[in-house]
Formats: structure tokens, C-alpha cells, sequence
């Protein structure tokens, strides 16, 4: 009876042994990618060139850039829950809303993708940068959830509004250029842009109240305004 209670005990101990646990203390499980093209940046930053990705090993990285590697889909990356940078730029990315669960990430830069929909960013409350010119969306209020944003760009985005820079406090630096913006009052009406800021504002169709009124203004306050 002794002999098969410590056999039963030495085969459940090497069972648990055998399982990998995850942050969470449950058991790690393989993460796949249908995108091959974002698997093999994956396993560059991990340093894993085959077998099996966990989600384990995914929580592990804090820094991942994929820019111009022909990226179509980001499935996966929702396990990479401890990323604070994550650059995806200049790539075919449709859909970002899988980047929900990443509320760490303090730099984003999303560019040059056709994105249309940005509303999984208002999970991502810890963004001090952010930059996403050159995408498809026409609905940035969601921006003005981000009230950490320290650098802003949104270059080539058609925009005509920017009512939704207000209220974002801690602004130092905003790239706006090729967009349709006439009215800048609301960088007037934001109290924390001042002292050592910048503004680029190139190839807007600024009008002559922002031009000859509000610029000066801005500038008055220590604002560098390039347009």
C-alpha cells in the first residue's frame, strides 16, 4: 500500500513539473499567428526562430517594433500584455482593436496603415506618444480621452477639427501638417500648451484669424509654431 501511495505521489509531482504556468498561475498555452508576417517578428524579438510561442513567452516582451514588414493582422498580440512600446507603422493593418488589453503601452505608433476605427484607444489611457498620420479614420474624438499625451501625430489625416486637443493638458509637441485644418483656437484654448512647445502646422489652410491672431499668440506664450 506504502509503495503505491509514493508511486501515485511521484507521478502526480512530475505531472505538475510538466506544466509551464503563466503570470496567472494557470497553465501556459501556444499562441498562434495567422499572419506569418507578424509571427516572424514575434519570434524575432523573442529570439524563438521555431517551435512553439506561449503565451508566457508573449508577456515577456516589452518592447516590439514591426514597421514596413507587410503586416495584415495583428491576432496574437493581445498576450503581449506588459509591452509599454509597440511600432507597427507603414504596414496593410485594418483592424487595431486587439490591442485592448495592452494598457501599459506608453508609445504607439500606428501610421500609414488603413485603420478607420481608433476607439480601442480609449483602453489605452497610459499613452504619453502617440502617432498615427497618414490612417483612414475621420473620428479623433476619442483622442481627447488621452489625458497623458505628450507628443501627438496625426499628419496627413484630413483633418479639419481639432476641438479634441483642448482638453489634453500635458501636450509639448503636435505634428498636424497636411491636414485641412483653417481654425487653431482650440491650441489657444488649451491651458497646458505654452513655454518650449511645438506645433508644426505645414500645408494647412490656415485662415487669416489663425494666422495673423492666434499664431502670434501662441508664440507670445513661448509656443514654436512652424507652418
Amino acid at each position: 500500500m506504502h509503495v503505491c501511495k509514493n508511486i501515485l505521489f511521484i507521478l502526480l509531482l512530475m505531472g505538475l513539473l510538466s506544466c509551464k504556468k503563466s503570470s496567472t498561475n494557470s497553465e501556459s498555452k501556444i499562441i498562434n499567428f495567422p499572419d506569418a508576417n507578424f509571427e516572424l517578428v514575434i519570434r524575432e524579438a523573442l529570439e524563438i526562430p521555431t517551435g512553439d510561442i506561449l503565451d508566457t513567452d508573449l508577456e515577456s516582451l516589452i518592447y516590439l517594433s514591426g514597421t514596413t514588414r507587410n503586416i495584415t493582422n495583428i491576432t496574437g498580440i493581445e498576450y503581449c500584455i506588459n509591452l509599454d512600446t509597440l511600432r507597427i507603422t507603414d504596414n496593410q493593418i485594418e483592424d487595431i482593436s486587439r490591442l485592448a488589453r495592452l494598457e501599459g503601452l506608453i508609445f504607439l505608433s500606428i501610421g500609414s496603415n488603413p485603420i478607420t476605427d481608433i476607439s480601442v484607444l480609449s483602453n489605452l489611457t497610459n499613452l504619453k506618444r502617440l502617432h498615427m498620420g497618414n490612417i483612414q479614420t475621420t473620428d479623433y474624438g476619442i483622442i481627447a480621452s488621452l489625458a497623458l499625451l505628450e507628443i501627438f501625430g496625426v499628419a496627413g489625416c484630413n483633418i479639419v477639427n481639432i476641438d479634441f486637443l483642448t482638453n489634453l493638458p500635458n501636450l509639448i509637441k503636435l505634428y498636424l501638417s497636411n491636414n485641412l485644418i483653417t481654425d487653431i483656437k482650440p491650441l489657444i484654448d488649451n491651458q497646458g500648451i505654452g513655454t518650449d512647445d511645438y506645433v508644426r502646422l505645414r500645408n494647412n489652410p490656415l485662415s487669416d484669424l489663425s494666422v495673423n491672431t492666434y499664431i502670434p499668440q501662441l508664440e507670445a506664450k513661448g509656443v514654436t509654431i512652424d507652418f
